[in-house]
């Protein structure tokens, strides 16, 4: 438990975190199908931008030069019983992703969830991001923790319900804002960053 409760980067932390949310989710409620995407890599920086109805999102970098693939994957989940009409709430929940080319040769990752059923209240997408070089992310989402770790850009993030932890060894030097609604903020940043918070 100590070591899932870390939610570092090492894949030990990861593993267990994920089997100890995932184990929890599906004693108390229902888990959907997860999806893994990948996108091939590219030379430099992937920024991100997540839309998220509800859940938590975790966007991670290295702390290091390094390559490989953006790898993306999104575990849609319910909070409550395994009634059919839950189940078709989760069945209808939809996303879109896409890696678009940006003029200074960055990429910038694209990734929208929606549901077309209004009253979808107790669904939610847990989603996890990792790509090597990770530049500006901004995310957006309601009911969920959203973390982000080793990036070199600015980070906007939105969320109701959930803490808000950032930690860079990266200078930050362009704008950052955090909107939290009954969360923490947990901001760790190297002494060279400088602009507005």
């Amino acid at each position: 438990v100590c070591v899932a409760a870390c939610e570092g980067n090492s894949p030990l932390e990861r593993h267990v975190d994920r089997f100890l949310r995932e184990s929890g989710q599906g004693l108390l409620g229902m888990n959907g199908t997860a999806q893994n995407l990948s996108f091939p890599e590219a030379p430099g920086l992937v920024h991100v931008r997540v839309v998220n109805m509800q859940g938590d999102v975790r966007v991670r970098g290295q702390q290091r030069e390094a390559s490989g693939p953006t790898t993306v994957r999104l575990r849609p989940a319910a909070s409550i019983d395994h009634s059919y009409a839950i189940s078709k709430q989760l069945e209808g929940m939809k996303w879109n992703a896409d890696m678009k080319p940006q003029p200074d040769g960055s990429r910038l990752l694209e990734l929208v969830l929606t549901t077309a059923d209004p009253k979808a209240w107790f669904v939610r997408c847990e989603i996890e991001i990792d790509t090597p070089r990770l530049g500006r992310v901004e995310v957006s989402t309601d009911h969920g923790r959203v973390l982000v770790e080793d990036n070199r850009g600015g980070v906007t993030v939105k969320t109701t319900f959930g803490d808000v932890r950032m930690r860079t060894p990266w200078p930050i030097t362009q704008p950052c804002r955090v909107d939290v609604k009954d969360g923490d903020v947990e901001w760790i940043v190297r002494g060279e960053s400088s602009g507005a918070f």
